[in-house]
């Protein structure tokens, strides 16, 4: 099934550089505008001059100073996967913007399939939100079940739910294939609810979807985390969590054993030129048959009809030391994923080494300290166990549509683009990295993410609320 046209032509596409954290000079430590920078000897949260000290559970006392520390890139910094700029060819088969986990995913397929590639990036390989999310590797999409056959018909969206339930399947598959290192873990994944109303909601999925996840009461719930609070929950053994940014590298390592080129802290322009795009990122035009913007958040920067069906928000992240032995044997002992179905949108899990990765809506904007106290605040309440360092958080992007499902399209130039994965990223994308490659390879979908899906606008609030917009739908094709 060929895919919906964008109905602006695309003529140029300026990519700027998808950056969240504003670097400073040394001896300026918050900046001129009191954010954070990248000098690791000056990474601390302040409000003016206002340092924000990490939280300890028994609230005695600061802790000492949190420092701005991705946690998954293991206290090292980024890792480079480029490649010389004199090596890439002055024409490929295949180009792909972005080398996150659809990108590198894609870029792979095409190389597999015997395509020459090139990967262009802004800054480094899991740079935005693919290295800096929460690490749930999660069935399903967003919406609530319910909620989506408001829209559409029972079987349509039933396909999505097992779009999203093989995506798990996809990751631990390449995982396994590829040898990659990230602690991918099948713990499941456990959605709960604070108040009745949610509750509900998660009872009448169940009942609806009639898949392996099951209603679990406040005690079983309790059991399972090691904390109360919840009256209950929806437990899916078969989501998991892992290490995104090792993840990340790991399909990007072997995207570049299998010959793609990668070309990091890139500023892109695409355009149309002789009948083929045009890509200028490696110091010199590169042409590509074949191109795809996997940019995902970054995206309504690039086609302006997506601005209003597609946002880029931020997501602030905490990360406590780890627990002692004991506490690991109470706090999230099968180490599933957990998630709250609320406003908050809080979600954690247990890493491999014993911590605890706390994560929800950034406030503020990307450098705003308003989601990190957030955060800190919500944890230590949820947590009553006393003597538990947060010394730790980060922010990162990420992309949403109206409707809480990913999308994706063609312009009448015949770029592709992807994006929007509404909090299910880690798994979604490498689905749909997958799916696109295969697409731009053989000119064919596999059957899991075709068809179209009624486009929804943005209401006041988050996407899980699914309420149409009453302005004129814009043509996507959605995951099916």
């Amino acid at each position: 099934m060929s895919m919906r046209k964008d109905s602006r032509p695309l003529r140029s596409i300026p990519m700027t550089s998808g950056t969240w954290a504003r670097p400073v000079a040394a001896g300026n430590p918050a900046g001129s505008d009191g954010c954070v920078g990248h000098d690791p000897g000056y990474n601390l949260l302040r409000v003016g001059e206002k340092v924000i000290h990490g939280m300890t559970s028994n609230a005695s006392r600061d802790g000492a100073p949190m420092v701005r520390d991705v946690l998954w890139h293991g206290g090292r910094p980024p890792v480079s996967l480029a490649t010389p700029a004199s090596a890439v060819p002055g024409r490929v088969d295949a180009a792909v913007v972005g080398a996150g986990l659809t990108g590198l995913s894609a870029a792979l397929t095409l190389a597999e399939a015997g395509l020459s590639v090139a990967v262009f990036e802004a800054g480094t390989a899991g740079d935005g939100a693919s290295g800096r999310n929460g690490g749930q590797v999660l069935t399903g999409v967003n919406p609530l079940f319910q909620d989506l056959i408001r829209l559409e018909d029972e079987e349509r969206a039933r396909a999505r739910y097992r779009a999203g339930d093989r995506a798990v399947d996809e990751v631990a598959e390449l995982v396994a294939r590829l040898e990659i290192r990230c602690d991918f873990h099948r713990g499941g994944h456990l959605a709960v609810a604070l108040d009745r109303v949610r509750l509900q909601a998660l009872e009448r999925d169940a009942r609806l979807l009639a898949s392996p996840a099951q209603m679990l009461d406040r005690r079983e719930v309790e059991a399972r985390i090691g904390f109360g609070g919840y009256l209950g929950g929806l437990f899916d053994p078969r989501s998991a969590t892992a290490n995104p940014y090792a993840l990340t590298l790991g399909i990007g390592r072997a995207a570049v054993l299998a010959g793609v080129h990668i070309v990091e802290h890139a500023r892109v322009e695409i355009k149309s030129a002789s009948g083929h795009q045009v890509i200028a990122g490696a110091g010199r035009p590169v042409r590509a048959d074949r191109i795809l913007l996997a940019t995902n958040g970054f995206l309504p920067e690039s086609i302006p009809s997506l601005r209003l069906r597609m946002r880029r928000v931020y997501g602030t992240v905490v990360a406590t030391a780890p627990l002692d032995a004991d506490l690991q044997l109470r706090v999230l002992p099968g180490r599933p994923a957990v998630f709250e179905e609320s406003d908050r949108y809080t979600h954690f899990q247990r890493t491999a080494d014993g911590r605890l990765v706390f994560g929800g809506r950034a406030e503020g904007g990307p450098d705003g300290p308003e989601g990190v106290a957030r955060l800190l605040k919500t944890l230590m309440a949820d947590l009553p166990h006393k003597g538990v360092e947060v010394p730790t958080y980060w922010t990162g992007p990420l992309g949403i549509t109206g409707s809480g499902l990913p999308a994706w399209g063609e312009t009448p130039a015949g770029v592709i683009w992807v994006g929007g994965y509404s909090g299910h990223g880690v798994a979604l994308s490498v689905l749909m990295g997958i799916a696109l490659g295969r697409y731009l390879a053989f000119s064919e979908l596999p059957q899991w993410p075709r068809g179209l899906s009624p486009a929804v606008g943005f209401s006041d609030r988050t996407p899980r609320s699914f309420r149409p917009s009453a302005g004129r739908p814009a043509r996507y094709a959605f995951l099916r």
